[in-house]
């Protein structure tokens, strides 16, 4: 009896606590239902989960899951990462078919919960450059057989000047000549790629010399103290060197 008024607290507990939630997006209903409706709402029912959670040291009854809300939650992308990462603390496979739809949530779910490749999710992780550089540097670097490249990705990457500068260097430490086009519009990226590849990157140098401070560095790091002659006089015109 102790028990089940414990559970029958717990429980309207939780519900009292995403009330105004529901509140919110239903204007009338009546209180028997709450669940009901709890449970067609992928956010109320995550939450509602959540604090099942919090009171779980209360009782060894509360449940780790929330079973009669995990269809609704297997359909949203943040709330069944949300779900797998802060809930079970391991993988929700009915959530993994809406995770893959979110390259942003693909890539959490595979550091967070799967602590690797999680290939369901990779085409979307492919399609975002900063997504897709973060899968190859967390997700896959020194852990797969291309010791970090995410060849599907690359396409992405190739498309943004600082991530194809950084996969340059952390990843294939080397050039990256499909990235080049774009790493040249940008004169941090144009430098930093400089020194990756250890000698000047002629097609980035009208970037470079857009702003002293890196006209400086480049002298200093890939030019042995001396820029080419275009790139000098812009200096000296700047008030650089002479």
């Amino acid at each position: 009896m102790r028990e089940e008024l414990l559970r029958k607290d717990l429980v309207e507990y939780a519900l009292q606590s995403v009330r105004n939630r529901l509140m919110e997006r239903v204007k009338e209903y009546p209180d028997d239902r709450l669940l009901e409706i709890l449970i067609k709402d992928a956010e109320s029912a995550y939450d509602y989960a959540g604090r099942l959670k919090f009171r779980r040291g209360i009782s060894r009854w509360v449940p780790d899951r929330f079973p009669d809300g995990e269809k609704i939650i297997s359909t949203s992308a943040e709330y069944a990462y949300k779900y797998a990462n802060d809930i079970l603390h391991g993988r929700f496979e009915q959530g993994e078919r809406a995770i893959s739809t979110s390259a942003q949530y693909s890539l959490h779910y595979a550091e967070d919960v799967l602590k690797g490749r999680f290939e369901l999710g990779e085409e979307a992780i492919s399609k975002d450059a900063t997504c897709a550089s973060r899968y190859a540097s967390d997700v896959l670097n020194a852990k797969t057989e291309s010791g970090g490249r995410f060849p599907l990705g690359e396409e992405a990457i190739s498309k943004d000047a600082k991530c194809a500068s950084w996969y340059a260097a952390e990843i294939l430490e080397r050039n990256f000549p499909e990235g080049e086009e774009a790493i040249s519009k940008n004169g941090q990226a144009s430098y930093d790629y400089a020194v990756t590849i250890g000698g000047r990157f002629i097609p980035g140098e009208e970037a470079i010399s857009e702003e002293t401070r890196l006209m400086y560095l480049y002298a200093k790091d890939v030019c042995g103290g001396r820029l080419p002659d275009e790139m000098h006089n812009k200096m000296v015109m700047l008030g650089g060197f002479s």
